[in-house]
C-alpha cells in the first residue's frame, strides 16, 4: 500500500466515522425506538405508548403524552 492509497483510506474512515449513528449520539442527539425500530415522524406516535430513547450512555423509556 503506497502512501497516497493510505491517506485516502484514512480519509474514508474519517468520513464514516462522522456518519455513524453512535458518534451523533455522543454530540447530544438521540433515537426514539418502537418496537426494536426507529421512529422517523411523529406519526407513528399514539398517545400512551411506550417508546425507547437511545443515548450515549444507554436507554431508557418513555410514555407518549
Amino acid at each position: 500500500i503506497d502512501k497516497k492509497e493510505k491517506t485516502e483510506m484514512v480519509k474514508n474512515i474519517g468520513r464514516q466515522d462522522a456518519l455513524s449513528p453512535l458518534k451523533t449520539l455522543t454530540r447530544g442527539y438521540s433515537i426514539v425506538e418502537k418496537d426494536g425500530k426507529i421512529v422517523k415522524s411523529v406519526s407513528q406516535l399514539k398517545k400512551d405508548e411506550e417508546v425507547d430513547i437511545r443515548l450515549t450512555d444507554g436507554k431508557a423509556k418513555a410514555r407518549i403524552l
